[in-house]
């Protein structure tokens, strides 16, 4: 069998019937996860993606970083909080310990979902595109806000080192000066942000699942489109049962 391809492609590549083909799959790709046989986890991510043409019918993709590798661990038939809950809900209890971090749709339903099940031990990370959107419309309001804060929290000469913050955060930071650059870590490290993480390897599978969704004309059947992610991202390994 391949990985490539539509079912069709495959039985008239193999020589066999379509049925056949399907069959196979339906004995070795299960539809769901399988969470008794996932031994570690340390990322979660989530993210919405139309499975049909015009943007429409959309479903939740919640899939798993392990040592490097995307696990594919369900496929939502909606985004509602519930519905992401009580997916998440699911989890052994000693999986739901084990993740470090989860996200990257910012939607709210994702990220409080991800909050009620995880608790604050878990950081919920957001796709930076997404952020990078929402602060450039109130970038100068919190600057301003910020260096008001130093300016009461500051000694007067340490709040006189940030002069001409504001130019340098208005500039590319390969285009700073080495003594910009200076300026623009002293500013950052007064900043009550916390220190940033990723969940890149959502991202890429998404562009993984645009691949498999042109490849194959659009899926229709969630489960169907499970198995189809499933087979594709488990390498040859399925080929040895």
């Amino acid at each position: 069998m391949t990985t490539t391809g539509t079912v069709e492609d495959v039985s008239l590549r193999e020589g066999i019937g379509s049925e056949a083909v399907m069959g196979m799959v339906r004995r070795h790709i299960q539809t769901e996860v399988d969470w008794e046989s996932i031994e570690k986890l340390g990322q979660i991510g989530w993210d919405e993606i139309s499975y049909q043409s015009g943007h429409k019918d959309f479903v939740t993709i919640v899939s798993a970083g392990i040592d490097g590798r995307v696990q594919l661990t369900q496929v939502l038939k909606e985004r509602l909080k519930d519905t992401v809950k009580d997916f998440l809900e699911m989890m052994t209890e000693d999986l739901k310990k084990m993740v470090e971090s989860g996200g990257e749709d910012m939607y709210d339903g994702f990220i409080n979902a991800a909050k009620e099940v995880f608790g604050k031990r878990t950081r919920i990370v957001v796709d930076r595109f997404q952020v990078a959107k929402q602060y450039r419309k109130g970038f100068d309001s919190l600057r301003i806000k910020e260096l008001k804060r130093l300016k009461e929290e500051l000694t007067f000469d340490s709040y006189a080192e940030l002069k001409g913050a504001m130019w340098v955060l208005r500039n590319k930071k390969k285009d700073l000066s080495v003594e910009n650059q200076a300026l623009l870590k002293l500013l950052f490290g007064y900043s009550p942000f916390v220190a940033r993480h990723s969940v890149k390897f959502v991202e890429g599978f998404n562009h993984k699942i645009k691949v498999i969704k042109r490849r194959c004309y659009g899926i229709l059947n969630i489960g169907h489109l499970f198995q189809r992610l499933f087979l594709d991202i488990s390498d040859r390994e399925i080929y040895a049962l």
